[in-house]
């Protein structure tokens, strides 16, 4: 059964359960990742699935694509969607496709230079309307060294500093675990830029094991007023879909001109916000929160826990900074 649609994360079992739950409607933009375990096998299953959502993702990410070259990608096309796509030599069972839609009004995708080790990446600079954000799709390679990726991601995510960004991929790090120096590491590297997890179900089920390989971190820096994760599955073998549904104040038009998203994204039932101040129920919280992302040092702390106390008393997922020395307990 599908989960309560104020979960931050829902686990949706079919394609009735997707589009009965509000990820696919028009005034949302929506990312999905699939590993295809293969697309030459397993694209038709996946593109008839992806037909029958009521409103497509803006964004598809597929990843294991299992090609040699990035010329054999133009044999895979879906329909109302241009590509970028990354093919590495490490193995044949990688490489990484990005579809994007062409569909959608004011929408761009512009593919910027970025060199992940052990990973394929794709770093996306997306806009849809005056929105921008950030996109970087990532395939982790088995065999690969950790410590040499985990190294390299920090050089990743430490450019995304000037806007949203969304991380998305299959990271074949389970973060389930507990007490795993690079599970630690890895997390702490997102969280030292802000990233926060979207994800918290088992993404990747067996008969005898359930992890989280497949991630959605976000970082916003425009208080994105609706951000909802989900695992999906596509019967794609045992790889569940993971996907991210997100709304800001300052997105509009991403059906079409008579779509748009309206009212304030960071506040609650009862607060307000000026550029300089942010009121809720009459106090400015804004000396808590820095919402400008360079006051920000390199390797300063988020705090979680600071975070998760706004979020309970303030009514409303906001990712901030906070100054260890000025840490709320």
């Amino acid at each position: 059964m599908m989960n309560n649609e104020e979960d931050n994360c829902v686990l949706l079992n079919s394609i009735d359960e997707v589009n009965l739950s509000h990820i696919p409607q028009s005034n949302n933009l929506t990312i999905l990742h699939q590993n295809i375990q293969g697309i030459s096998s397993n694209f038709d299953k996946f593109v008839t699935y992806l037909s029958c959502w009521n409103v497509r993702p803006a964004i598809v990410v597929l990843s294991e694509v299992w090609l040699d070259t990035d010329d054999q990608v133009s044999h895979y096309f879906i329909e109302g969607y241009e590509f970028y796509s990354h093919i590495s030599t490490f193995t044949r069972a990688t490489g990484i496709v990005v579809y994007y839609s062409s569909e959608l009004v004011d929408f761009n995708c512009n593919l910027t230079d970025c060199e992940l080790s052990g990973a394929d990446v794709l770093y996306l600079q997306c806009a849809l309307s005056n929105y921008n954000f950030n996109l970087i799709c990532l395939y982790r390679w088995h065999g690969f060294d950790c410590d040499r990726f985990l190294s390299s991601l920090d050089s990743v995510v430490a450019r995304s500093t000037t806007c949203d960004t969304v991380l998305i991929g299959d990271v074949n790090i389970n973060i389930l675990i507990n007490d795993d120096n690079k599970v630690d590491s890895y997390l702490e590297i997102l969280s030292c830029y802000g990233f926060e997890p979207v994800i918290n179900i088992p993404t990747r089920v067996t008969e005898t094991t359930a992890t989280l390989i497949y991630h959605v971190f976000i970082r916003s820096r425009t208080f994105t007023h609706f951000v909802r994760g989900a695992v999906i599955e596509t019967l794609i073998g045992d790889h569940r879909a993971v996907s991210l549904t997100l709304r800001s104040n300052t997105m509009s038009n991403i059906e079409g001109a008579n779509s748009s998203v309206s009212g304030p994204a960071n506040t609650s039932a009862s607060g307000s916000a000026t550029a300089n101040r942010i009121f809720v129920d009459g106090e400015d919280i804004k000396p808590l929160i820095f919402g400008n992302m360079k006051d920000l040092q390199q390797g300063q702390l988020y705090d979680m826990k600071a975070v998760r106390r706004l979020t309970t008393r303030y009514g409303e997922k906001i990712t901030i900074g906070l100054e260890k020395e000025h840490e709320i307990l």
